[in-house]
């Protein structure tokens, strides 16, 4: 079921149409389809945008929240399109959070909070 290579897959968030977007080990991503068991894009697996840290699903079918170096970015994966949703210093953020519309970021001792940043 599984593209060769990979030993973990973790599932981000919904696509629609029983599709599931699936991190890889390796950082890659890819559909799966529920309806036939299997990737919808095997054996092609989509990498990351470079130095992308970590990427989250944003609470809407289709749009993640990606964590970049300096910038955290919505994907709409469906469009394949990026925009920022905010710009901080490299090294700023350690990891985010979406509750709902908003984003929670730790900033090592503090916590961030991006309230309605998400559609």
């Amino acid at each position: 079921i599984t593209p060769r290579g990979l030993r973990q897959l973790m599932t981000v968030g919904p696509l629609g149409g029983r599709k599931w977007l699936m991190r890889a080990n390796d950082g890659r991503v890819g559909v799966f389809d529920e309806a036939e068991c299997a990737f919808a894009s095997d054996p092609d697996m989509i990498p990351l945008p470079k130095g992308a840290k970590d990427i989250l699903y944003a609470g809407t079918t289709g749009l993640f929240l990606v964590t970049m170096p300096r910038a955290l970015r919505l994907w709409n994966f469906t469009r394949n399109t990026f925009s920022e949703v905010a710009g901080y210093r490299e090294g700023f953020i350690q990891r985010c959070w979406v509750h709902g519309k908003s984003v929670y970021c730790d900033c090592d001792h503090r916590i961030a909070v991006l309230t309605n940043v998400l559609p």
